[in-house]
C-alpha cells in the first residue's frame, strides 16, 4: 500500500474511532461469544457485505482493483477482527472451518496484527492438517509476510515428520527474507530426514544470500547422503554463480542424484552464466501481457504504466534504467495493485534495481497473496529472483 502522509492528527482520530468500534462491537457479541454455530452464523452474514478477499476472483471477477480504494469501512475492518477473536472463544481455532479461515485471512489483508494468533493456530500442534488446509496455508503463510515464514520454519522443530515434510518444500519454494537464512541453515545441520534437510538446503539456494555459502561448502566437501549433497550443489550453483566453475569441477558425488545434478549445474554454468552476467538471471518485459491489459478497465497501475510511455514497442523490447523517483512511484502502485501489471514492466526493473527496492519487492510479493490468482505465482517467481539479484549484487 502506498505510504500515507496524513497528519497525525487525522490518524489519531482514526485510531480512537477504531478503538470506540471495536468496544462497541465486542459488548453487543458477548453473548455469542463461545457459540460455535452463531459464530459462524455471523461471519457468513459478515460475508454478504464484505468480500472474502480468499475468493474474490472466483466467478470471473476483474483485475486491476486497488487496495486503497477496497479497503472495507471502519465498522467492517472492527466486525472482522471481533468475530475473529470469538471464533476463537469459541474453539473454532482447533478445527478451523472454512469460514474461519477466510475470516482469518480477511484480518491479515485487512489489520495484521489482529491476525498473530489466528496464524499462529494454523501451525498449532495437533491443528487439523488435511488437504484442505494444505491447500490454503501456501497463499495464507505468504501473505503473512515475513512472519509468516517465521512459523514455516519453526515447523522444524514439529515432532511430526509430515509435517516438518510439508513445510521443508514449502520452504524450498517460497523461503525468500534473508532473517530466514540462519534458522534454514540449523535446521538443516540436524538429523532429520533426508528429503526434509535437502529442501532446507535448497531453500538456502532460493533465498540467494551469499552468506549461506560457508555452510553449502561443508555439504559439497563432506555430505555423505546423496539427496542432500544434489541440493548442495544446486544450492552452490545459485549462490556462487560463474564464480564457482572451477570449484564446482572438483565436487564429487555421493550418488547417482548427486551426480546428475552435478553435470546439470556445470552445463547451466557453462551456457547460461559469464564474467558480467555471473548468475545467469535475465528478466524481460511480458509484451503479451501489456498488450492484453494495457486498457483494462479501473486498472489505476496499468493507466499509469501508459502514461510513463512503458506499453510503447520500444520501452517494451528494450528497457532502460527507471529514475529514482519514477521507479519508488511504480513499486508503490504496484503494491497497492497487489502485484497486478508487474508482469508488463519487470523488465523495466530488472535493469533498474538497487538495494532499497528489496523491501517494497518483498511487500508487493506479500501483497500478490491477498486475493490470490492464477497470477499469483507467476509473480512470486520473478519477484524471488529481482530479489536475489540484488543479494549477489548483480
Amino acid at each position: 500500500m502506498p505510504n500515507s502522509s496524513r497528519p497525525l492528527r487525522l490518524a489519531l482520530f482514526a485510531s480512537l474511532g477504531l478503538a470506540a468500534a471495536a468496544f462497541s462491537a465486542r459488548a453487543q457479541s458477548a453473548s455469542q461469544a463461545k457459540d460455535p454455530d452463531a459464530v459462524l452464523k455471523a461471519i457468513r452474514a459478515h460475508f454478504k457485505e464484505v468480500p472474502a478477499e480468499f475468493d474474490r476472483y472466483r466467478g470471473g471477477a476483474e483485475y486491476g482493483e486497488t487496495i486503497s480504494r477496497t479497503l472495507p469501512t471502519l465498522g467492517s475492518k472492527t466486525r472482522e477482527v471481533a468475530l475473529l477473536e470469538q471464533a476463537e472463544a469459541a474453539g473454532l481455532f482447533s478445527k478451523l472451518p472454512d469460514e474461519v479461515l477466510r475470516l482469518g485471512h480477511n484480518v491479515i489483508v485487512h489489520d495484521p496484527m489482529s491476525a498473530v494468533a489466528y496464524v499462529r493456530a494454523l501451525h498449532a500442534a495437533g491443528a487439523p492438517f488435511d488437504d484442505r488446509i494444505q491447500d490454503f496455508v501456501v497463499a495464507e503463510t505468504v501473505a503473512a509476510g515475513e512472519f509468516g515464514e517465521k512459523l514455516a520454519v519453526a515447523e522444524m522443530d514439529s515432532e511430526d515428520p509430515a509435517r516438518r515434510a510439508f513445510w521443508s518444500e514449502y520452504l524450498q519454494h517460497y523461503a525468500l527474507y534473508a532473517s530466514s537464512r540462519d534458522s534454514i541453515t540449523k535446521a538443516a545441520r540436524r538429523d532429520l530426514e533426508p528429503a526434509t534437510r535437502a529442501a532446507l538446503v535448497r531453500a538456502l539456494g532460493g533465498i540467494g544470500s551469499p552468506d549461506a555459502l560457508p555452510f553449502v561448502r561443508e555439504l559439497l566437501a563432506g555430505e555423505k547422503d546423496d539427496a542432500v549433497q544434489a541440493a548442495a550443489i544446486f544450492a552452490f550453483t545459485g549462490l556462487a554463480g560463474f564464480d564457482g566453475i572451477e570449484e564446482l569441477a572438483k565436487v564429487k558425488a555421493a550418488g547417482k542424484q548427486s551426480e546428475e545434478e552435478l553435470s546439470a549445474s556445470r552445463d547451466w554454468l557453462r551456457g547460461a552464466t559469464r564474467a558480467d552476467l555471473k548468475h545467469g538471471a535475465m528478466v524481460n518485459n511480458d509484451a503479451e501481457f501489456a498488450d492484453r491489459f494495457a486498457d483494462q478497465p479501473d486498472s489505476e497501475v496499468m493507466r499509469w504504466i501508459g502514461k510513463e510511455g512503458l506499453l510503447e514497442s520500444r520501452p517494451l523490447s528494450h528497457p532502460k534504467p527507471m529514475r529514482a523517483d519514477r521507479k519508488r512511484e511504480l513499486l508503490a502502485r504496484l503494491e497497492d495493485a497487489k502485484g497486478f501489471g508487474l508482469d508488463a514492466v519487470k523488465g523495466t526493473l530488472f535493469v533498474s534495481l538497487e538495494p532499497d527496492d528489496e523491501t517494497s519487492l518483498l511487500r508487493i510479493r506479500q501483497v500478490s497473496y491477498f486475493s490470490p490468482n492464477a497470477q499469483s505465482e507467476k509473480r512470486a517467481s520473478t519477484i524471488a529472483i529481482l530479489v536475489r539479484t540484488i543479494r549477489h549484487g548483480r
